[in-house]
């Protein structure tokens, strides 16, 4: 009853995939529709989730009304009367954005249901959004061809596609999506170039890559190179990647050689690398100054994944990034850590705001606009071994000559995130880093001032 009286105004309601929807329920969402005229009780509902099973799949039509634009649909195990089908094509053409979430195990008795949602999604005049999230997607349900990717972009209004790639031998010549803005897609890594190959998109500034099944290191050494070299890369403005092995062993693609052909794609904002494939790179400062060399200066935001290699780099090569990328905003290492021997590794001389403006590696010109840094080590609770406040302080001091405008109120915010209650302390661990880095701000300021 209280659910009644508020409906009205309810935005977003739904059915969590796990749960069936209790009998009881069931029953008095008919009793209602039934007692409204088959008219909807929830006129501002925006967005719908719907887990369908135990014969509840035809219902949410009846009670979605005109206001609904995003629905979600969350397939039983098993869907032997197509219900996905029937449940979608009663809803009302108002909806901009459609995404079916498929879980384990789930055994579609339609071979073609693919064919048949592509149908749906076209009947929806207003559809803007077409996602298919799967939770294995190495081992998917409902995968798409190229055939199926080249009728989605027939779509007037469709401008984001997410659907997994079904290993195929043809394709159409040329993928026209005029319209897409936002591609995503998984699959076996030379399915994925080979569409990619094809892809006609002139207004795309997304692609998202989030799980990409290489079976061989030598499909993946020249993945990069040859993105870098379709049509697709001079618009592209953010690039997500994740990798996948399929074989024993670890990659041993060189990171700065993977990312090189990244130079030429000069509209690239933001780049996520996300795996922990590769192994023995990052090793030395000459590897982490290519990368940043081969890196783009349009580059906004980056982030790098964890790697398995030996020494640890310190911080100190981040100066590389202060050089090459100046317009970088947000910067994410996960394989950089602190490190009390970083002082001895790669120069004598202490840092200071004195010394910004003669030592090599700082003479640069002007306030690089870095605001958001976060490494490896960022959770830890307490700093490593041997790293003494001395160590700190000239690390905060450090950080702030090469990144005077990182915003220390957000990254202390990100960081008690994931740190229990008892850690968030000002001097525990990387709290005490960004304290330094605080001290040696006002320290310049004071004697600015004098």
């Amino acid at each position: 009853m209280r659910f009644l009286l508020c409906s009205a105004r309810v935005r977003t309601i739904g059915v969590p995939h796990h749960h069936d929807c209790p009998p009881e329920e069931f029953k008095l969402i008919c009793t209602i529709i039934k007692h409204n005229g088959d008219s909807t009780f929830l006129p501002s509902l925006r967005k719908l989730f719907w887990a369908l099973r135990n014969g509840n799949g035809l219902l949410p039509p009846l009670f979605a009304p005109q206001s609904l634009h995003s629905l979600h649909l969350t397939p039983s195990y098993v869907d032997p009367a197509g219900i996905i089908g029937k449940s979608i094509r009663q809803f009302t053409p108002s909806i901009r954005s459609l995404s079916i979430n498929i879980y384990y195990h789930l055994k579609l008795v339609d071979p073609k249901l693919q064919e048949s949602v592509v149908d749906i999604a076209l009947s929806l005049k207003n559809l803007e959004s077409f996602m298919i999230r799967q939770s294995d997607s190495r081992d998917p349900s409902l995968v798409f061809t190229p055939f199926d990717i080249q009728r989605l972009g027939k779509s007037p209004t469709l401008t984001y596609i997410a659907v997994d790639i079904a290993p195929f031998q043809g394709a159409p010549a040329i993928i026209e999506l005029p319209r897409i803005r936002k591609l995503e897609c998984t699959g076996r890594i030379t399915d994925m170039l080979t569409l990619l190959k094809k892809v006609k998109a002139p207004l795309l500034d997304l692609l998202d890559l989030p799980e990409v099944n290489v079976y061989a290191a030598a499909h993946l050494e020249d993945f990069m190179r040859d993105l870098s070299n379709m049509s697709l890369a001079r618009t592209l403005q953010s690039l997500y990647l994740s990798i996948f092995q399929h074989w024993d062993g670890r990659l041993s693609v060189n990171l700065s050689t993977f990312l090189k052909p990244c130079i030429n794609m000069s509209k690239l904002e933001k780049l996520y690398l996300h795996n922990s494939m590769w192994r023995n790179v990052l090793s030395n400062d000459e590897d982490i100054r290519e990368i940043a060399q081969y890196l783009p200066n349009s580059l906004r935001y980056l982030s790098l994944p964890d790697f398995h290699y030996s020494p640890w780099p310190s911080f100190t090569l981040l100066r590389h990034f202060a050089r090459h990328c100046p317009n970088l905003v947000e910067l994410e290492l996960r394989a950089l850590c602190l490190d009390s021997r970083m002082w001895q590794l790669h120069y004598s001389e202490e840092i200071n705001e004195d010394s910004r403006s003669h030592m090599g590696f700082l003479s640069w010109k002007g306030d690089h606009p870095l605001q958001i840094l976060r490494t490896g080590d960022m959770l830890w609770r307490s700093l490593p071994d041997g790293m003494e406040q001395e160590d700190v302080e000239k690390t905060g001091a450090y950080l702030n000559a090469l990144f005077p405008n990182l915003d220390l109120s957000r990254m202390r915010e990100a960081l008690g995130k994931g740190l229990p209650p008892e850690c968030r302390s000002s001097g525990v661990g990387y709290y005490s880093v960004l304290n330094a880095v605080e001290a040696a701000r006002e320290e310049q300021g004071r004697r600015a001032i004098g």
